[in-house]
């Protein structure tokens, strides 16, 4: 599978694409053959290639899978053999072809070597990401990748000079008289969060383009040129931090993502670090380590529902990818 070619070194993106666009396109997808030596349970035994990809390799699809130390997306030529690498078994064998599985202790269960291409997506910082925008708020921006994968983008570290634009701000200020105390302001505040959401199209800058990705918003970004930044747009970015875990009964992969350049990045960075350094001197030393929340819109949930899984691994796979990475046993 490939990517597609990137661009010139000095492409403009586009009025819909926002952040700097990656020369080559490096997306962290990966094709990659591994072996892993596997038990196979009796109801497997008629057809041991078919059983071991049963068994083993579609519960997997669209899944974390730590020994693969991604997601997998797909699944190629699988092979059984007696050793890592080979295979006496394809999904084109004769019926008369055979392999010698091992029993241990005289266990129902057999055991044998299953290689396989996998397609992975394999997220690690510093590795380049696009998504589409489906949500804006003040703090973060939310997108989809691939339609695939959730992300966000906190608000320090979206591009210099991109600034939030409050719809409710807007109404307020034409509201409010100046010359009124701070008490006057809280109550008119509290009258208008009894209010329906203002709709955006009413503002003149919109331009009678309606942003049918985001019904309901409050404001939304623009960029160091003015731009607006709608739902749907493409964003160009790379992985700061991701996390992978469990929480009830499905499984998470949750990215946050960074518009900054290395050396803004590394700024920032240097920044908090100091932030919590001289928080920590001034509890003495002794600080307790703070739970970051996730944003709920970062997080891709594996295993919520089954019905929907199911439907995911028996369509027909539409991503691009990637290179090959080296083989696994």
């Amino acid at each position: 599978m490939d990517i597609d070619s990137g661009p010139a070194e000095n492409e403009i993106v586009g009025s819909d694409e926002f952040g700097q666009k990656p020369v080559d396109k490096e997306y962290p997808f990966f094709t990659q053959t591994v072996s892993q030596y596997l038990a196979l349970f009796p109801s497997g035994l008629i057809e041991p290639v078919e059983g071991f990809a049963d068994q083993h390799l579609r519960p997997l699809l669209k899944r974390y899978v730590p020994s693969f130390r991604g997601v997998l997306l797909a699944y190629q030529n699988p092979r059984v053999g007696e050793a890592p690498g080979r295979g006496s078994l394809t999904e084109e064998s004769a019926s008369d072809d055979v392999v010698l599985l091992e029993s241990i202790n005289e266990y129902a269960v057999s055991y044998g070597w299953l290689t396989v291409d996998v397609d992975v997506f394999r997220p690690t910082r510093g590795a380049w990401m696009e998504g589409i925008v489906n949500l804006q708020g003040e703090g973060h921006i939310g997108v989809v990748c691939w339609d695939l994968f959730n992300a966000s983008i906190e608000a320090g570290r979206l591009p210099s000079g991109w600034h939030w634009v409050d719809l409710l701000s807007k109404d307020k200020s034409k509201s409010k008289d100046k010359g009124k105390g701070k008490q006057n302001d809280r109550e008119k505040t509290a009258e208008e969060a009894k209010l329906p959401t203002p709709d955006p199209f009413d503002d003149p800058d919109d331009e009678l383009e309606h942003d049918t990705t985001q019904i309901h918003i409050t404001g939304y970004w623009v960029d160091e040129n003015g731009t607006r930044v709608r739902g749907g747009a493409k964003l160009y970015f790379r992985i700061k931090h991701y996390e992978v875990g469990v929480s009830g009964d499905y499984g998470y992969l949750s990215i946050e993502g960074t518009m900054l350049n290395e050396e803004e990045e590394k700024a920032k960075y240097t920044k908090e670090m100091e932030v919590s350094r001289r928080r920590k001197q001034k509890h003495g030393g002794v600080l307790r380590k703070e739970q970051k929340r996730l944003p709920e819109f970062s997080m891709t949930k594996f295993g919520v529902n089954e019905a929907e899984d199911n439907e995911a691994q028996r369509a027909p796979v539409q991503w691009v990818a990637s290179r090959p990475g080296s083989d696994t046993e």
